[in-house]
């Protein structure tokens, strides 16, 4: 079987424009997929090179081919991963504009910006299951399956694709919040299975043309991340008990919960970058408000008093990482209270380049798909245990229900906390790692380890001291 991408040169438009398509050949047949990308021949080799460059993560810097692209390749991944007797016309159904039955590798013909197919046959429940037959990932092809066997429990086999309009979108909708109205990140992840799905029969053109879906304007807000100033110190305070009680970090509860602190004083970093960081990247020292020229303070005895002043020296701990999401690397500096035992404990133990957290193994070859599932599957663990603390906390002092908690919040809990100490914007963005234009950044001073130590030790002294 063979998958790959050409200008259909027989297809030539009146301005010079051949449309690009995508062939499958198998046992003598040859199947095309439309893209309605349209190249002039002169410049396909280079768009052509373009697109190989990330051909293997199915990533092609042209939206529109990248789209289509990825949906065949998954279904021809996925026949050929699972060794499936049915055949390749079947599978490729929904995209499938026109058959040639022939062995001739050389399209003939015109082609056509829809795919064919019947209606009357079409139900969500079979788009579901074309959506997890495109899909790539095992686990995401039995999220798909779990999201059918709910749709079917729910709404039966129907309604035809024809009927996918606006009423039935209200009712999904409506279903969500009776069955899962006290989990807003559960309702988030079925409206995403939704949305997918739709966006599937949209693309392959299984849901007609002009149809409209519009779903509630809160489903499309972004996610509700940020803490109030008192559920984030209920958090310290959980920690100062737990340690108070019980100084073993070590306890699953307690350790979870000074990772979140962690995180915070790291200036929110993303649980990948958290994941990655080694021994070696991080650095205790003392670091001084007199960065330029430090000497001339501790030579010059007029001087050396105000060297000296505790307000002028801070005691840090540095790491040096890369973030994942921008590959650009970052110093972060941290103030020591509060964090200091934790970090030592974390590290007890360890040689240089050993992971800090115990998320990765460094003797063992992960691939990319294992990497993500470790990650994801420890850093779930450890959200369990956070809100597991917080909970046992907010019944032993009560206060309530406390809501769930994952560590994608440390980064709104670092920024909102720092906000409120009239920080500068562009200084949370800086550090927090949000790209600056051009423009800011000729004449914006970027922020300095002395500034990075004040503002954490501020934010710190706050819940320690």
């Amino acid at each position: 079987m063979i998958i790959r991408k050409e200008l259909f040169k027989e297809g030539e438009q009146a301005d010079g424009c051949c449309p690009v398509v995508i062939t499958i050949n198998h046992n003598g047949k040859s199947r095309r997929v439309g893209t309605s990308l349209y190249v002039k021949e002169s410049a396909w080799n280079r768009t052509d090179a373009l697109i190989n460059d990330r051909e293997r993560d199915y990533l092609v810097k042209n939206e529109i081919l990248e789209s289509i692209y990825r949906r065949v390749a998954g279904i021809i991944q996925s026949f050929i991963d699972r060794k499936l007797d049915e055949s390749l016309d079947k599978l490729l159904e929904p995209f499938i504009n026109e058959e040639i039955c022939s062995t001739n590798n050389e399209p003939a013909g015109t082609i056509h910006d829809t795919p064919v197919h019947k209606d009357s046959e079409l139900c969500f429940v079979h788009l579901v299951d074309r959506k997890a037959d495109a899909s790539v990932s095992h686990n995401t092809r039995r999220g798909y399956e779990g999201f059918r066997r709910y749709v079917e429990k729910r709404f039966g086999k129907g309604p035809e694709i024809v009927n996918i309009n606006q009423d039935f979108t209200n009712r999904f909708v409506s279903a969500i919040d009776e069955d899962y109205g006290k989990s807003e990140s559960m309702r988030r992840f079925m409206i995403s299975r939704y949305n997918a799905v739709v966006n599937f029969g949209r693309d392959s053109g299984l849901i007609p043309k002009g149809v409209k879906i519009a779903l509630p304007p809160y489903y499309l807000l972004p996610a509700n991340r940020n803490l109030t100033g008192e559920e984030i110190c209920n958090i310290f305070s959980a920690f100062n008990e737990a340690i108070k009680h019980d100084p073993d970090v070590r306890k699953k509860e307690t350790e979870a919960l000074g990772l979140f602190i962690l995180d915070i004083a790291f200036q929110g970093l993303a649980p990948v970058d958290l994941a990655n960081l080694k021994v070696k990247s991080l650095n205790f020292t003392t670091l001084y408000a007199f960065e330029k020229n430090p000497r001339r303070y501790l030579e010059d005895e007029r001087y050396r008093r105000e060297y000296d002043l505790p307000e002028n020296r801070l005691r840090v701990v540095t790491l040096s990482t890369t973030r994942k999401k921008t590959g650009r690397p970052v110093v972060i500096v941290a103030s020591t209270i509060g964090i200091e035992g934790f970090i030592r404990k974390l590290m007890a133990g360890k040689k240089d380049d050993d992971y800090l957290l115990s998320c990765f193994n460094l003797s063992v070859c992960y691939s990319a798909s294992q990497r993500q599932n470790r990650l994801a599957n420890y850093f779930n663990m450890m959200a369990r245990n956070l809100n597991k603390a917080v909970s046992k906390y907010y019944r032993q002092h009560n206060l309530g229900e406390n809501r769930r908690i994952t560590f994608y919040f440390a980064r709104h809990a670092f920024c909102n906390l720092v906000d409120s100490m009239d920080v500068p914007r562009h200084i949370i963005q800086n550090m927090v790692g949000h790209r600056s234009s051009v423009l800011e950044m000729s004449y914006l001073r970027p922020i300095t380890p002395w500034q990075q130590a004040q503002i954490s030790h501020t934010l710190l002294s706050r819940y320690f001291i």
